[in-house]
């Protein structure tokens, strides 16, 4: 029974425990070819400025460690930002997605690559007229043969690598680097509805405003700013938000720590600077294009505590009876 038992086990293990390397995407490097430095500095992502109607290229090179020839298969996927603008690659339906269809190509996307001859690839972009605005998509590759096979033939696994590209449809002209602050509703009361003040049981209080990008490319925000009022009171703040894509929307949060217990109105002074983050060389670009952009605002808010409108009542109550008329007691003899 119990050598029954063993036996089974160990087949169970080499099953499912013990791997069998076959291939390795690690060794396999790639970089566009107007990367400067080593071929293994992958820029975080790349942009290609595009005209509609008119043919551009991306060239990309591809080399590999291994002493065994790898084949590759390569292709085009889609991207999506997510809140704090980092993009995710989609890694499945290369040539059959949103972004794909930007990328010409009537050959088979796959290759066989061999130690020190590195394999060069120019792929033709096409965007019809009439586009404008930047479109995202990853580049995406892996091993033709599944990296990792286990005993049994139970489990196979693929690992693909993916590198976000964007396309900026237009000529440089076209960048439209513009930053507006949106309506923030609820919180403390405030003359200006773009600042959102709330504070917590301790009296912290926290600024929030919300950012949208509407220009056509991604913008660096700074907020800088002070809360202060009539007794002596005052903090400054600041909140930024890094790389918010072209339409976007994200929120911008600043801690302003405690203030008074007493609380009651605060007038917030701020500045937003925005400037363009350009993912390509942009030297040639008018210095209109690349500057910053300022935007100043100021608001009133009110933090409701019982101590201050007590003060409040009792003030107006002095008030009402200092000027109240004083009634006239008329005596008779």
């Amino acid at each position: 029974m119990y050598k029954k038992l063993s036996l089974w086990l160990f087949v169970l293990w080499t099953m499912f425990c013990v791997p069998l390397v076959k291939a390795d995407i690690q060794d396999v490097s790639f970089s566009f070819c107007d990367d400067t430095g080593s071929k293994d500095y992958l820029a975080w992502k790349k942009n290609f400025i595009v005209t509609p109607g008119q043919e551009s290229e991306i060239c990309i090179q591809f080399s590999t460690s291994s002493e065994t020839p790898r084949k590759i298969l390569y292709g085009f996927t889609n991207w999506i930002m997510d809140p704090i603008g980092i993009p995710i690659c989609d890694s499945d339906k290369w040539d059959n997605n949103a972004f794909s269809k930007y990328i010409i190509n009537t050959e088979e996307r796959s290759f066989i690559i061999q130690k020190d001859q590195p394999k060069t690839i120019r792929e033709k972009i096409m965007v019809p007229i009439g586009m404008s605005g930047v479109k995202y998509g990853c580049l995406a590759y892996s091993l033709s043969t599944f990296e990792w096979t286990w005993l049994g033939w139970m489990f196979n696994l693929v690992v693909n690598k993916v590198f976000p590209i964007s396309l900026f449809i237009g000529k440089g002209g076209d960048i439209k680097n513009n930053v507006i602050l949106l309506k923030n509703s609820w919180g403390a009361y405030t003359t200006n509805n773009q600042v959102k003040a709330t504070m917590d049981q301790n009296n912290n209080l926290k600024i929030d405003f919300l950012v949208k990008n509407q220009g056509n490319i991604s913008e660096n925000i700074t907020i800088t700013g002070s809360i202060h009022n009539i007794l002596g009171f005052e903090k400054s703040f600041s909140a930024t938000i890094n790389n918010i894509g072209p339409g976007s929307e994200q929120h911008a949060a600043a801690d302003i720590g405690i203030i008074p217990f007493y609380k009651g109105p605060f007038t917030v002074s701020y500045t937003v600077n925005f400037t363009p983050k350009f993912d390509f060389d942009a030297s040639n670009l008018s210095d209109d294009i690349k500057n910053w952009g300022i935007l100043i605002w100021s608001a009133q808010i009110y933090l409701f505590s019982w101590i201050s409108l007590i003060i409040i009542l009792a003030i107006l109550a002095i008030i009402i009876k200092f000027f109240r008329p004083r009634k006239t007691k008329i005596v008779t003899a």
